[in-house]
């Protein structure tokens, strides 16, 4: 059985995203995909217990947006835009981690551009939820070592 089902990843997700933004992300049936605009993809591992992984993957204008909004600034920075969407899956992997069976440890967020950024390739997506936020594509997954555990 996996640590953390689908239902869970995406009730993490609305509720981070509904308290930061005050606009609540809309579910989306599937992965929408994301080859006309570059995207972004923030990860963090969950160590311990369980080896997993927490992965956010939006487009580049998405990610601005949350910045702008979350740093209060009309233009930001590249670096600004990876830090943002760096601590949007920071607080994503803190809450699945708080549902996962301890000891845990999260690792300090990376942040790639066109990739999806799977930690190793011995890692399996186990969970994903799909969103849309101002019609824009979101997605949230989480990875597991090995066999689905």
């Amino acid at each position: 059985m996996p640590p953390v089902t689908g239902t869970e990843l995406r009730e993490v997700a609305e509720r981070i995203w509904g308290t930061l933004f005050e606009e609540p992300l809309q579910p989306a049936d599937d992965a929408a995909e994301m080859v006309d605009d570059t995207f972004l993809t923030g990860c963090v591992h969950i160590e311990g217990s369980h080896q997993a992984a927490v992965a956010v993957r939006c487009p580049v204008g998405l990610a601005r947006q949350f910045t702008s909004k979350m740093m209060g600034v009309h233009d930001p920075s590249p670096a600004d835009v990876c830090d943002a969407l760096g601590e949007l899956t920071n607080l994503t992997a803190g809450s699945v981690q708080a549902l996962m069976p301890p000891p845990s440890e999260l690792t300090l967020p990376t942040v790639v551009e066109n990739s999806d950024h799977h930690p190793q390739s011995s890692y399996q997506t186990i969970a994903q939820a799909h969103f849309r936020f101002d019609s824009e594509p979101l997605t949230v997954s989480l990875l597991c070592a090995g066999p689905e555990t």
